[in-house]
Parts: C-alpha cells; sequence; structure tokens
C-alpha cells in the first residue's frame, strides 16, 4: 500500500484482507489466482492478551494520576510527523483551555514513536498538569517489557489520539475509539497517504477537521463509547481478521506458505524427470 512496486511477480502474494487484494491486482499487477488473504497475522498476539498491570499499577509507573482517565496519543513514524511536538503542545492546550471540566483535568500519556523519538528529550508538559511522556527513549514493542508497556498503555486508556500510525489499529483491537485530526502541516501524510483512507473509510477513526470540532467529537464518543463499539468490530474484522473475528491469521498463513512449498517441489521434481 504505502512502498514501493513489485517489481519481479512472486509466485504467491499474501495479504490480509479484500482491500490489499485488489491493491495488489490494480498497483501491483499480480495475479489474482496468486493472491491469498491471510488476514493479519502480526496483530494475532493481541486478541488474547490480558494486561500486565492493574489500572493504578500502571499510572503509577508512568506517572499519572490515579483517579482521572487518561488519554493516549500516539506518536508517528518520522516519516507521517517529523515534528510532532508542537502538535501535541497545541492539542494538550486545547484540552486544558476547554469548558469542559473533564478535559481540564483529564491525564494525558504520550507515547513517542520508537523511530522518532529524540525529538522528546528534553520537551517538559509539566505545566498542563497530568501529562506524562513514556517511554521518553521510545520502545519497539516486540515482546517482554516493551510490549507489555505498549499493550497495557493502549487497554487502561479512555481512547486513543494520533495522526497517522499502526497502532491506531492495535487500538482498534482493543476496541478503543480513535480519534485523529486532520492537521495542515500533516496533509501529505495523512490524506496523501492511501493507507490513512483505508482507516478512514472503514470507520476505525473518529476524524475532525480542527481542535474545536475535535473536542466536541471527543466528549460525545467518551459520554457514549458503546456509539462507536460496532463500527469498530466491523473494521477490525473485515481489515485484521477477514475468515472471523475468533479465527487466528497465522495458521492461515503458515499453511500457504506450506502449500507453496509442496507446490514448488513437485512442480521441481517434475522438471528433473
Amino acid at each position: 500500500t504505502n512502498k514501493s512496486l513489485i517489481q519481479t511477480e512472486p509466485d504467491s502474494v499474501l495479504v490480509w484482507n479484500t482491500i490489499q487484494q485488489e491493491e495488489a491486482v490494480a498497483l501491483h499487477r499480480i495475479d489474482p489466482s496468486k493472491i491469498v488473504i491471510s488476514g493479519a497475522q502480526c496483530y494475532d498476539r493481541l486478541f488474547a492478551r490480558r494486561p500486565s498491570t492493574s489500572s493504578k499499577e500502571f499510572r503509577r509507573k508512568v506517572g499519572l494520576p490515579l483517579a482521572t482517565p487518561f488519554l493516549l496519543y500516539l506518536c508517528s513514524s518520522r516519516f507521517i510527523a517529523p515534528h510532532e511536538v508542537d502538535f501535541i503542545r497545541q492539542w494538550i492546550m486545547c484540552l486544558r483551555n476547554s469548558e469542559d471540566p473533564k478535559f481540564q483535568k483529564i491525564g494525558v500519556l504520550v507515547r513517542p514513536h520508537p523511530q522518532n523519538a529524540s525529538q522528546w528529550r528534553d520537551v517538559n508538559f509539566a505545566n498542563y498538569g497530568n501529562v506524562a511522556i513514556y517511554p521518553r527513549r521510545g520502545a519497539n514493542p516486540v515482546g517482554g517489557d516493551s510490549l507489555n508497556d505498549f499493550f497495557d498503555s493502549m487497554y487502561h486508556s479512555a481512547a486513543t489520539v494520533g495522526i497517522n500510525t499502526s497502532p491506531m489499529i492495535e487500538s482498534g483491537i482493543l476496541n478503543k475509539p480513535v480519534f485523529t485530526i486532520l492537521a495542515p502541516e500533516f496533509r501529505d501524510t495523512q490524506e496523501g497517504t492511501l493507507h490513512f483512507h483505508h482507516l478512514a473509510a472503514g470507520g476505525l477513526l473518529n476524524i475532525s477537521h480542527d481542535l474545536d470540532e475535535h473536542l466536541n467529537q471527543l466528549g460525545r464518543v467518551l459520554s457514549d463509547q458503546e456509539s462507536c463499539q460496532a463500527r469498530i468490530k466491523h473494521f477490525i474484522q473485515s481489515f485484521v481478521r477477514p475468515h472471523g473475528l475468533d479465527i487466528e491469521c497465522t495458521p492461515i498463513f503458515v499453511e500457504a506458505v506450506e502449500n507453496l512449498n509442496q507446490r514448488s517441489v513437485s512442480s521441481s521434481a517434475e522438471t528433473v524427470r
């Protein structure tokens, strides 16, 4: 979707869903008979996962007050948002200057992107109250404590906010409301990218055009989260687990690889004979 074109046609192409299947044909000119829809096997690890901390333990760990809910801001990669600090500062100021008392005190956890964390080294949001940056140096959530922290940050949050980043999908798997603001400085890497439109058109994102609209939208959804849960569930099933929410994608992926290997061996053997 957002990488270069396939230059040499492979024997098999595995995609997550029908959207990517259509892109494989339209953008990469892959023969439809070579395409296998496996679902997104990389997200299997989240569906049955449970948090490693209680809500109070996690808030204490990252430095947020125990009594108030918090919003999780998921930072984007350097390609999407090379300079995100100023935008997030404006967003936090908008929360604190809101006429809605809950936004004046709501907790905010900023999670730096592991490939774009250097800009957070000296940032201090202490003047805004109830704001934490964790982990400040970024962390790639591939396993162990880093994955626990990543999962727990989403699980214990009231909602997640970001510009354009894959953890938006992971937030949806946990059935969390996901918000984005169409900021002019990020126009090319939001509306200018195909994968952003998949998240938007699929119903995962709550999209606003400015910070004022965002606060109104945030207030409505947080007071009635059930209003968007069916939409989130539909997106996850169609985009991440098209064979069914309860069906793991990894075995489908493995079977496709093994079937390809068997076909290749048979073909080679026949050629030798």
